[in-house]
C-alpha cells in the first residue's frame, strides 16, 4: 500500500509477487493487485480484475467500492453515480459512501440529490458537526427563503455540538445566512418575530467569531468585526 500510495509501482508489483506466491487464492492480494493496476492507469484490467472479485463475493464491499472509484477517475461519472446507489441500496448504513455519492452530487451540480444524501448521512451520524455544516452549506447553495431558514438551523446546531472550540465555518456561515434572510424578513411585516430571531442568532454567531479571533493579531480582528455589522435588524 505504501509503494502504491507513494508511486512506486515497480516495487508494490514485487511485493504483490511475493504475497501471490504465499497466498495464491487470497482476495485481498488480488485487490492490491487492482490497485496496482489503477496506479499505473490500466483502468480496464483494474476494472476486470474487481469485477470478478465481486462474482466470487458479492458481499466484497472494498472491491465494491474500488471499482466505483475507477469509473470516477476516469472521468465517468454518470457511472459512478449509478453504481453508488445501487451500492447503496444493499448497503444503506455506510456513512462514507454517502459522502462519496454526496462529493459527487455536488460536483455534477445536482445540489438537490447532495443534500438528499447529507440527510440520509445525518440520519447514521446526527453528532458529527461537519456534516451539519455541510447539508447546511448546500441549502443554502440551493437558495430560497425556505431553504435558507433550514440552513440556518443547521448551521446553528453544528455550533451548539462545537461549543468549546466553534466551527468557525459554522460561524461565518450562520452570519452570511441570517444576513441573506435579513432583505427577505424585513419585506415581510409578518414575520416579525422571525426577524427577531434571525437577529438574535447573528449576533450570537458575530460574538462567538469575534472571540474566536481574540487570540488573533489585532489586524485580522478588526477586519472581522468591519466586515460583519453589528446586527442585520
Amino acid at each position: 500500500m505504501a509503494a502504491i500510495d507513494t508511486g512506486n509501482l515497480p516495487l508494490a508489483t514485487e511485493c504483490y509477487k511475493t504475497l501471490r506466491a504465499q497466498f495464491p487464492k487470497s482476495s485481498r492480494v488480488m485487490r492490491l493487485r487492482a490497485m496496482t493496476l489503477e496506479g499505473s492507469g490500466q483502468w480496464d484490467s483494474a476494472l476486470d480484475l474487481y469485477t470478478s472479485l465481486v462474482e466470487l463475493d458479492p458481499t466484497d464491499t472494498v472491491a465494491l467500492k474500488r471499482r466505483i472509484c475507477v469509473h470516477r477517475a476516469r472521468g465517468d461519472f454518470t457511472s459512478a453515480v449509478r453504481m453508488w446507489n445501487e451500492y447503496l441500496a444493499t448497503f444503506m448504513c455506510d456513512v462514507d459512501a454517502w459522502v462519496e455519492l454526496a462529493d459527487l452530487s455536488l460536483f455534477l451540480h445536482n445540489h438537490d440529490y447532495a443534500a438528499f444524501c447529507f440527510e440520509e448521512i445525518l440520519l447514521l451520524n446526527p453528532t458529527n458537526p461537519m456534516y451539519h455544516v455541510r447539508y447546511a452549506e448546500t441549502l443554502a447553495t440551493i437558495g430560497g427563503t425556505s431553504k435558507l431558514k433550514l440552513a440556518r438551523s443547521y448551521f446553528a446546531r453544528a455550533i451548539t455540538l462545537t461549543l468549546s472550540a466553534p466551527l468557525l465555518r459554522a460561524l461565518y456561515g450562520l452570519c452570511a445566512v441570517a444576513q441573506q434572510l435579513a432583505g427577505d424578513l424585513q419585506r415581510n411585516k409578518s414575520a416579525g418575530v422571525d426577524a427577531k430571531n434571525n437577529d438574535a442568532l447573528y449576533v450570537w454567531a458575530r460574538g462567538l467569531l469575534l472571540s474566536a479571533y481574540e487570540r488573533a493579531p489585532p489586524s485580522l480582528a478588526a477586519v472581522v468585526a468591519e466586515t460583519l455589522p453589528p446586527s442585520v435588524a
